[in-house]
């Protein structure tokens, strides 16, 4: 059995969370350094557009494997200037100008086994990889670069529990995602070429979902960690913390495989997703239109 999954998303960035925690101004969150404070004029501001397809492949009953290949699109829009004439300042003005980027971000192949499912239970265990399908578009200046996708072959492990409750068609879901990333060689932004270690990455993923006949509906609340990255082996302050909530309405006849074989199974699914708070992240406000099929 084959699924196919097409995914379209777009947000605006206009603010974020700085390392205090914070909500302030893009521009003051690309530029949370000392070294900038009182030193740039003017705003900035990112929009993003990002289209997934992804294919899973079942190999038997227990074990699928899954590809995800993205295209992204991000528009920078900036007055940002400065009078200062200290290096950095200027190589950071430089990173903020008005610019656009488009391509192939990073893909991902997981490997899924599901050794546990019954009316009550499902655990799914998967592991994986993923990689950039291009060179970084952008000089290294810190997590918040402009780029299409991490710069970083990273190995992904994951574990997925779901409990289907005795009232119909209700299921809690708790999904644990880790990923540790490779040290490689970036050209920087302030010049010359240093290691980078953009630091280990733990994701939890916390949601109920309820079906209403072929309506189904989801809220979660996500939240993320990451360490520091280590520059030329050392360490900065940069560590990542994030929380979101999830919104997901869809529409499909995925609900009548139950009852019958069906031609043509699909769900169409909205999403939105909001950043509620953080450290060294974006405020995100995201809308996401998906379409899933098998066959």
């Amino acid at each position: 059995v084959w699924s196919l999954e097409t995914r379209l998303f777009t947000r605006t960035d206009t603010r974020g969370f700085n390392h205090a925690r914070q909500d302030v101004p893009l521009r003051d969150f690309l530029a949370d350094d000392q070294v900038f404070q009182g030193a740039l004029q003017g705003a900035v501001e990112r929009t993003w557009h990002r289209a997934e397809v992804e294919t899973t492949y079942g190999l038997s009953d227990t074990w699928n494997l899954r590809l995800m290949v993205p295209y992204v699109d991000v528009q920078q829009t900036s007055t940002v200037s400065t009078s200062s004439t200290d290096p950095t300042v200027l190589a950071r003005v430089k990173a903020l100008e008005t610019r656009r980027l488009g391509g192939a971000g990073s893909a991902e192949l997981i490997s899924l086994h599901r050794p546990v499912f019954t009316d009550r239970h499902a655990f799914v265990i998967g592991y994986g990889v993923r990689w950039p399908l291009r060179e970084p578009a952008s000089l290294w200046g810190g997590r918040n670069t402009l780029l299409l996708g991490s710069p970083f072959t990273t190995g992904v492990g994951l574990l997925h529990y779901t409990f289907f409750p005795t009232y119909e068609r209700t299921r809690l879901d708790l999904r644990v995602e880790a990923a540790v990333a490779e040290t490689r060689q970036l050209q920087q932004e302030a010049g010359g070429v240093q290691s980078v270690n953009p630091g280990n990455r733990l994701v939890l993923d916390l949601g109920w979902s309820q079906e209403f006949g072929r309506l189904a509906t989801r809220f979660g609340i996500t939240t993320v960690n990451q360490g520091r990255t280590v520059l030329s082996q050392v360490r900065q302050g940069d560590n990542l913390t994030e929380t979101d909530a999830k919104l997901m309405l869809g529409w499909g006849n995925l609900v009548d495989l139950e009852q019958h074989p069906v031609a043509f199974p699909y769900q169409v699914r909205l999403n939105y997703e909001q950043a509620l708070l953080g450290a060294g992240v974006p405020r995100r406000k995201e809308l996401g239109l998906e379409l899933q099929f098998y066959f």
